[in-house]
């Protein structure tokens, strides 16, 4: 049997489990955050949401080929 190949060429993706939990902090309340791969084979936390946001700009930018 005839295997066809898909021809549309295969745009970036990227898969995480996403946690998020508060923790009160002397300043006041923080947002913590991890993310795991979907494979489960990366982890990462994260202190507070801009550390969160930082990583995800970075690993998107990557993914784009982009570097700055």
């Amino acid at each position: 049997m005839d295997q066809k190949t898909n021809s549309t060429p295969r745009r970036p993706y990227l898969a995480y489990l996403l946690r998020l939990w508060q923790v009160e902090t002397e300043d006041g309340p923080v947002w913590r955050a991890s993310l795991q791969s979907a494979d489960g084979v990366e982890r990462q936390v994260f202190g507070d949401l801009a550390c969160l946001s930082t990583f995800l700009a970075a690993r998107t930018r990557q993914e784009e080929g982009v570097t700055r």
